[in-house]
């Protein structure tokens, strides 16, 4: 088959997913959208955050990073443990609720802020939400799909991701770009400060989707 008719077929494909009443899930789709746009946000503005506040150099801010890519790792492959005792929504909602908290604390933050303090509480907390969020996501938003349907809508899926993380960190860009009249180390903090408001609001607003959207199982 030529490339241009594979394209046809699969775009044909995403046409059925997208009609059919029964498909892909569109409540877990636009979660996945506020989620990852505020995860994405959040890796952004922390690594500034870290450099230009907290004054780590670039090495310093890869590995303090590293408790919490560990939690997320952990969390991970204990989902499928976990949402057979509680199911996929209540795991989705407590980890947003996580990540939520997660970012809050990040809008906190400021030059005075050490890392065992205050950092690495925010940090396990938003690689916790993470790590728990994204299986469940995924897993509610294939589970109408017809099986010959799954690549098409996990093709859907990932273009949520991906629009997610851009309108995530533009969001939080626009947030952060408050008209002030400060300079140096206090424009940097409030920056940060307004940046982590608006992923907390990404948050809120993925809680309240799935809270009142997403049916239980």
């Amino acid at each position: 088959m030529y490339p241009h008719r594979v394209g046809e077929c699969y775009d044909k494909r995403e046409e059925r997913v997208v009609e059919n009443g029964n498909g892909i899930d569109f409540a877990a789709l636009f979660t996945r959208i506020l989620y990852i746009g505020a995860a994405m946000g959040y890796f952004f503005f922390t690594t500034q955050l870290m450099q230009n506040i907290l004054h780590y150099s670039a090495l310093q801010a890869g590995f303090s990073f590293l408790p919490a890519m560990l939690l997320n790792f952990l969390i991970a492959i204990k989902v499928p443990q976990i949402t057979q005792r509680i199911g996929d929504r209540k795991l989705m909602l407590v980890s947003m609720v996580a990540l939520l908290i997660g970012m809050f604390l990040l809008s906190r933050l400021d030059a005075q802020s050490t890392y065992f303090n205050d950092l690495l509480l925010p940090l396990l907390l938003v690689g916790a939400g993470i790590g728990g969020a994204t299986g469940p996501l995924t897993r509610i938003g294939l589970r109408d799909v017809a099986s010959e349907e799954a690549g098409a809508a996990s093709g859907i899926i990932n273009a949520a991701h991906q629009l997610g993380g851009a309108l995530g960190i533009s969001i939080m860009v626009a947030a952060s770009a408050q008209h002030t009249s400060l300079s140096g180390i206090a424009l940097a903090v409030a920056k940060n400060h307004w940046a982590f408001s608006g992923g907390t609001v990404l948050a809120a607003l993925a809680i309240g989707v799935i809270s009142v959207t997403i049916r239980r199982e």
